[in-house]
């Protein structure tokens, strides 16, 4: 199961091409793995405005 932002695309690739960048996929992120799985850092930006009155 593929989910996220990139989904809709991945799913109209060939299997040739979708094989192709999961193996590069995998290869990038292969320095956070921990176990069985994965620790990718990630940054977010929260902000909140107010309009004056």
């Amino acid at each position: 199961m593929i989910g996220g932002p990139v989904a809709l695309a991945y799913a109209r690739f060939d299997t040739a091409t979708q094989d192709a960048a999961r193996a590069e996929y995998l290869a990038s992120i292969d320095g956070f793995r921990a176990g069985a799985g994965y620790e990718i850092p990630g940054e977010f930006v929260i902000t909140s405005g107010v309009t004056p009155a």
